[in-house]
Formats: structure tokens, C-alpha cells, sequence
């Protein structure tokens, strides 16, 4: 597999689309959201189909565009005023190449791309030219490119591209599980050679094998676009909270008297925490299944949880899982229908084949038998899947009927969805809670991502949230990274920094490898993990906004973080990572340079509130890290839930009240507001609850009215009279109870 040489138009057949030999269907999914299918007997499979990848149906709506075929080219065009926005090159629209198709667009000046999910070649992507195949990184790549370069293709694969043209968005998704290919007007050259010269600029997708598969969407803000495709997805479901907490993991720990030790330190410092990780040397030898003793966290372990790593190599000795495996017939099949050999930690292994639905079964049920043995979930790792040293061309699936590219980058997600199935049938009142290394498009339905085995440096501190934010225009939200890094040793600087900066990130877990400096927050300095702990309490406290958030998630589709462009159109944040909204209401901007002291912070429109120190500010300002070390803005007309913590020994979440949150309100100028906060019962699959909020200033007046009794918090100049519920309100000067925090609000006690 060539990662950085992707199929040229030139080497593609022009075909019409309208002709006989191409059987070409559009369906609108949503509001202005086409999907373009093809059928022609050279593609014997439509990959999207045959997995469930979209799980919407087509629907009759009214549309502001509409997708017509004109000769052999195509447009999208607004049915008010005819203008188009999108058209198909004019030379060649749709190639193929024996099993290979593509679409061609013609690009314009100023066109800037963003998406492609777990993509390591920045932010915006435009002239770039990617492959999605899912890799282990750290094998695949030579050691000077992990460290300080940019490693593509990563671990997991979203063919979804999102193209800004001035104030219109459209988006491209290509729902398959086969290889896709993305060139957003990259050069065609080789060193010291003429470039080609071009006609007409263009910018192309397309795929190895399948059945052409196409969706495009047309909105005035990525907002739209993400949401849309999420619900063509399927919506993900709701976490369990605790899986919002924070985590402790290391490449080490291996026993139960390993958790119990990390829980006796959590408990002594006052750090909340609520899962502890095994690594690999949990396990007798590597071998899948099977562990070194029965694990079983003390009681002062106040409700932690335990989480074991399960990788989808089986080791090749005939122990009982090997036998059950081949006996069984359940395991890849070579092009000799022997059953494929790859390497893994336990050397020579063997691989389940998921695309069987008796070896899916068969998974389940020995998941479901490991985790009540005392875990409460898994990450599933290596699941690219790695096979060391060994090609990947002889893994084949199905009885050895479908060639490995056709499904690779669809195993991750084949082995998630048994794991999570396992979990499911382990504890059936529960929610699982699942973390994979890989996965692609419909991976966000079983839980979380994270971006793989990241270096101990800023490099790595800057490209990890650039990825979470290109993650979640792609519809995986759930999304975190190895804080602190995985490999190599983390300075106090650098801990503390990639602390702060996830804050607030779906997923928050601190990891590292064997043989590097410990990163527990304990094995640095006093003062380092008196910050560290600051952090984390923190997040505790503002818990309840996160997981609101999630609620929504699961109901809209719309991320958790939010990169600037979300919803603005503005040139000046085309580019912008270092700063970004969390939800709709609060606004994060994070140092990533090693002694950078200052930052400038650009702002949309409107005012916004200092969490620090109640500044109110409308335009640009300098950020000064030593005053504010975690600089949180509020927006105008957002209510904010936080859980009273502060002077409370947090351990877990079990220790939150969900249902008795303090409700912020910073009304600055807005005149109307009105907030949902959605919780339930952490962990199972009590019906939803929520308060409603709905908030007016009127004469200087501020007019709120709550559907159920709750502290509220009022921060800003109100220079009128406060009325709850259409009664008049005396309110009390304090400091709000959070972290790190020095603001003073209007305290009111319903």
C-alpha cells in the first residue's frame, strides 16, 4: 500500500452518467442533502449497503438546491436565484478504472477544506492529496516522521470532506468501507519536472472498489453539514457519566494490587477519578481471554471503575480460545484458505473474522464472560488492524470470498460493535462505555476514539487537537487523546499544558507507555499536580454542561467541540485551532507552544464573560497564560449547569448530583434566551429529565422563568430587577463555588 501516491482522473475513462451503461440514482436525504448511487455489473458489491453504513432512508422534503445532470457534467444549483455553487469538471464528471471510480468538481479560487476525520496534515486542507486506509502508525511510519512530522493516513478513516466556498458549505461523504482517495488541488509534479497544466483547476474523491456511493450536502454553515450527516449515520448514543470522567491508564499496569495502588494515591491527593486502565499485561502471556488473576477493586475505591484492553490478535498455540477459533471456522482465511498468520504481542497470531455473524457471536459471548469477571468496559486496540512485520493483503474475509481492502478499514469497527454487544449482554441495565484505536464511518454509534500513540511534545500537543476538531466536522464526537502523550517523557510544562487544553474534551485519559517518566499527577512536582488537580476538578464541576452536551449530541448531532468555523463563515478563523467553543456556550482558548506567556483571542460577534475574573469583552484581546491560566469564556445569553464541588471530596462521579446543578446565567445584551439541561440517571436507561429555562431582559429588567426549582447564578451588570417566575427577587453577592474562578455573580436559591 503506497499511503502518500493516490489514482489520478487521467488514468480514468470518462463515463456519462446518463447513459444506459451506468444505472445512477439520486435520493434526497434531508434538507438539501443528495445521495448519488451507481450500479453497473463491474461492482459486485455497494459497501454501504451490505454493512449498514447509512442508516437513514431517502425522504420527499423541499430543498433550497437541487442536483442536476447536464450532458456529462453535473451542478448543484440554488433553485431562487439559479446560482451555481457546485459543478462537475467539464473534461471528466464521473471516471472509472476497472473497479475504480471518481468524481471530479472544479475548484475555485479561495475554496479552503476541512474534515477527513483522524487526518494528521493540518487543519485546512486545502492542495493536499490523502488515502484512507486505516494504519498502525507506529509501525508503518519512520520514527522521525511520528515525532515531529505528520504521519497520514492514521489509525481510523472519515471520508468526509467539508468544502468552505465564501458563505456556502458543501460537504462530501463517501459511506464505504473500501480505500477512499481525496485530492483538494494538490500539485501532480516530481521533483524538477514541469507542472501539468490544468484547463480548468478541479478537486476529486473517489474509491478502490464498491459501488459508486456518494453524498453531498449544501448548507450556509458546517454546522448543518455535520449535523445532517451524523443522522445519516445514526445518531450515537448517551455514555454512561462516569465514562466522562477522568481516567488513569499506563502500559504497566498489570495486577489488581497495581489499581489498588493508584486508587489509594487518588484518594490521598483528592484527585477525582474514575476509571482505572489495563494494558496488555493484564493478560497471561498476551493471550486474549484469558488474565493473570481475577480482578476486584478494594472498597475505598469509591465506585471506580476498571477497564481492560482486549486486542483482536490470538495467539497461535492452540490454547482453548485458539482451538474454540479454528474449530469453529471463525477465524481470516488466506488465499489458500489456510487461516491467516499475522503478529501481535503474543508473536504468531490468529484473527477473528467479524464480517461472520457466528464469530461476532462468538466474540460477544467471551467478552460478555471477561467483563463479569470484574470490568466494567474495554478498549480495543491494535484493531487496524497491526499484523507487525506481515502484509495485509492475505488477511481475507468471509471464507476467504472478500479481499482484505475491501473490508480493512471496516474491521475496527466490526470488532467495537462484538465488543460492545458483549458488553451489552455482560450488564444489560448499564450503558456500555467502549474505546477503540481505529474505526471509520459509523464507529461514533459504539463509543469513543482517541487519536492513537502520540509523542511527549507540543508538536503532538497541537496536531492532537487539530484532529479532535477535524474528528468531530466528521461525525465521530466522541474523542480524546493520550494526555500528557504516550511515548517518550512528559515535562512538568507540557503535562500541565495538555491538561489544560483538554479540559473539556469528550474523552479524558491520561496514558502513557512502559519504560517512560510516570505521568500520574503524584510523580510530578507539588505545584505541578496542585494544577493538575485543578483541572480535573474543574471538569467535575462543569460535568453536568458535558454531559448535557452529549444529550444533544444524541438527539441533533452536533459535536461537543466546535472548531470557530462551525458557525462562523469569518476568513480570519479559516485557519484557527488554538482557540474553540465547547458546546455553544463556552469558548476555550489553550496554549500550545512550549514558554509561549501570551496569546491574542479573536472573537465572533457578540460579548462574552471571563470565567476567570468576570471581564466582560466584544473584540480582540491579548491572553496573558500566567494571569489566566485556563482562559473559559461564557457567550452572552448562555446558562452554564455546574455541579457544586468546591470544598467537596469528589472521588467519582457518583458524587455528582445531576439533578441539583448551579444554573450560570450570563445574560450580557442578549433579550432572549432559553437553555434545555438534560440529565438522568448516570449509568442506565432511565427516562430522560430536564429543566427548562427561559430568560428576557425587558426595561432593564431580567425576566427568568424555570420549569423546575434550582440554584441559579447570574453573572454580568443587570440593572434592573431580578424576576423568577414572575416574582420579584432578592439575589446575593458571592463568588461562584468553581475551580479557578474569581467571579462574582448573583446568587439566587429557588
Amino acid at each position: 500500500m503506497y499511503y502518500h501516491k493516490i489514482d489520478h482522473p487521467k488514468n480514468f475513462r470518462v463515463a456519462a452518467l446518463q447513459q444506459s451503461e451506468f444505472n445512477t440514482s439520486v435520493d434526497t436525504f434531508d434538507t438539501d442533502t443528495f445521495r448519488i448511487t451507481v450500479r453497473n455489473p463491474r461492482w459486485s458489491e455497494n459497501f454501504s449497503d451490505m454493512l449498514g453504513i447509512v442508516q437513514a432512508t431517502p425522504i420527499e422534503t423541499v430543498c433550497s438546491y437541487e442536483l442536476r445532470f447536464e450532458d456529462r457534467s453535473m451542478k448543484i444549483r440554488n433553485t431562487e436565484n439559479k446560482s451555481t455553487v457546485l459543478k462537475g469538471h467539464e473534461d471528466l464528471l464521473f471516471g472509472v478504472c476497472k473497479e475504480k471510480w471518481l468524481f471530479c468538481f472544479e475548484l475555485q479560487d479561495g475554496d479552503r477544506f476541512y474534515g477527513m476525520g483522524e487526518k494528521n496534515i493540518g487543519f485546512e486542507k486545502h492542495a493536499v492529496r490523502t488515502k484512507f486506509w486505516n494504519t498502525d502508525v507506529w509501525a508503518d511510519f519512520a520514527w522521525s516522521d511520528i515525532d515531529h512530522g505528520s504521519t497520514d493516513p492514521m489509525y481510523a478513516s472519515f471520508p468526509v470532506l467539508l468544502l468552505k466556498r465564501n458563505d456556502i458549505w458543501i460537504g462530501f461523504m463517501i459511506p464505504t468501507s473500501s480505500v477512499v482517495f481525496m485530492d483538494t488541488g494538490a500539485r501532480q509534479m516530481i521533483e524538477g519536472a514541469k507542472q501539468a497544466t490544468e484547463s480548468v483547476p478541479f478537486f476529486y474523491l473517489g474509491a478502490q472498489s464498491g459501488s459508486p456511493d456518494m453524498i453531498i450536502s449544501v448548507a450556509s454553515t458546517a454546522k448543518d453539514i455535520v449535523s445532517r450527516f451524523t443522522k445519516l449515520l445514526g445518531l450515537p448514543p448517551v455514555p454512561p457519566l462516569w465514562a466522562l470522567g477522568h481516567h488513569q491508564s499506563r502500559w504497566g499496569y498489570a495486577t489488581v494490587a497495581d489499581a489498588a495502588e493508584i486508587d489509594k494515591r487518588l484518594l490521598a491527593h483528592g484527585i477525582p477519578c474514575d476509571a482505572i486502565w489495563f494494558d496488555i499485561d493484564y493478560l497471561q502471556e498476551y493471550r486474549i481471554f484469558t488474565r493473570s488473576e481475577t480482578p476486584s477493586m478494594p472498597q475505598s475505591s469509591r465506585q471506580r471503575k476498571l477497564v481492560a484492553i482486549l486486542d483482536p490478535g490470538i495467539k497461535a498455540d492452540g490454547y482453548p480460545i485458539d482451538k474454540e477459533l479454528l474449530e469453529n471456522n471463525l477465524a481470516c482465511l488466506n488465499s489458500e484458505h489456510l487461516p491467516y498468520i499475522g503478529f501481535v504481542w503474543p508473536g504468531a497470531s490468529h484473527f477473528p473474522d467479524f464480517y461472520k455473524p457466528e464469530a461476532t457471536k462468538w466474540w460477544k459471548e467471551k467478552t460478555a464472560e471477561l467483563a463479569k469477571t470484574g470490568f466494567d468496559a474495554f478498549w480495543v486496540d491494535m484493531n487496524d488492524p497491526s499484523t507487525g512485520s506481515m502484509e495485509l493483503d492475505e488477511m481475507c474475509f468471509d471464507d476467504g470470498k472478500i479481499k482484505h481492502h475491501d473490508l480493512h478499514n471496516w474491521y475496527a469497527l466490526g470488532m467495537a460493535k462484538a465488543t460492545w454487544d458483549g458488553l451489552k449482554q455482560a450488564y444489560p441495565d448499564k450503558r456500555p462505555f467502549l474505546l477503540s484505536r481505529s474505526g471509520m464511518l459509523g464507529s461514533h454509534r459504539y463509543g469513543a476514539l482517541w487519536t492513537g500513540d502520540s509523542i511527549s511534545n507540543y508538536h503532538h500537543l497541537a496536531k492532537n487537537i487539530e484532529m479532535i476538531l477535524s474528528m468531530s466536522l466528521s461525525t465521530m464526537a466522541f474523542v480524546g487523546s493520550d494526555i500528557g502523550g504516550f511515548g517518550s517523557d512528559c515535562s512538568d510544562e507540557l503535562i500541565v499544558d495538555w491538561y489544560r487544553a483538554c479540559l473539556m474534551v469528550p474523552l479524558m485519559r491520561n496514558h502513557s507507555a512502559d519504560g517512560t517518566r510516570r505521568q500520574e499527577p503524584w510523580a510530578f512536582s507539588t505545584p505541578v499536580m496542585n494544577s493538575i488537580k485543578q483541572v480535573i476538578r474543574m471538569r467535575y464541576a462543569l460535568l453536568p454542561y458535558l454531559y448535557s452536551l452529549f444529550h444533544n449530541l444524541s438527539t441533533t448531532g452536533e459535536p461537543i467541540w466546535r472548531p470557530m468555523i462551525y458557525e462562523s463563515n469569518d476568513p480570519v478563523f479559516e485557519h484557527e485551532t488554538g482557540q474553540f467553543f465547547i458546546g455553544d456556550a463556552l469558548l476555550q482558548i489553550v496554549k500550545l507552544k512550549s514558554g509561549e506567556t501570551k496569546r491574542e483571542l479573536v472573537l465572533p460577534e457578540g460579548l462574552f464573560l471571563s470565567l476567570t475574573d468576570g471581564t466582560q469583552i466584544r473584540s480582540r484581546t491579548t491572553i496573558d497564560f500566567s494571569k489566566t491560566p485556563i482562559p473559559l469564556f461564557v457567550r452572552e445569553g448562555s446558562f452554564i449547569p455546574i455541579a457544586l464541588v468546591e470544598d467537596r471530596l469528589i472521588a467519582t462521579t457518583a458524587d455528582i448530583d445531576l439533578s441539583k446543578p448551579i444554573m450560570l446565567y450570563y445574560p450580557g445584551s442578549a433579550k432572549h434566551a432559553a437553555y434545555t439541561y438534560w440529565y438522568d440517571d448516570k449509568d442506565g436507561y432511565e427516562k430522560e429529565r430536564s429543566i427548562n429555562i427561559v430568560a428576557d431582559q425587558k426595561d432593564n429588567d431580567l425576566h427568568i422563568k424555570v420549569s423546575t426549582p434550582c440554584t441559579l447564578a447570574i453573572a454580568g451588570k443587570i440593572d434592573g430587577n431580578i424576576m423568577i417566575n414572575n416574582k420579584e427577587v432578592q439575589a446575593v453577592k458571592k463568588r461562584l463555588p468553581l475551580e479557578g474562578t474569581h467571579l462574582s455573580v448573583r446568587w439566587v436559591c429557588l
